[in-house]
């Protein structure tokens, strides 16, 4: 558990830090930053888009 949870700050950290390696604002599509944050996208229907972030959180899209 403990480490599962230490997993996921250094993950956390990660896109933090490449956030803030940013030079300007956040305009266009960036594949790196996109696949940093992203674990998966599930498709379950048209109405049903859940994203999965690396933290382990789902979102309903």
């Amino acid at each position: 558990m403990i480490a599962k949870k230490k997993a996921k700050a250094e993950i956390l950290k990660g896109f933090i830090k490449r956030l803030q390696k940013q030079e300007r604002l956040i305009d266009e599509f960036d594949k790196s930053l996109w696949s940093s944050l992203v674990e998966f996208i599930t498709v379950n229907n048209k109405e049903d888009i859940r994203i999965t972030f690396k933290d382990g959180m789902e979102i309903k899209a």
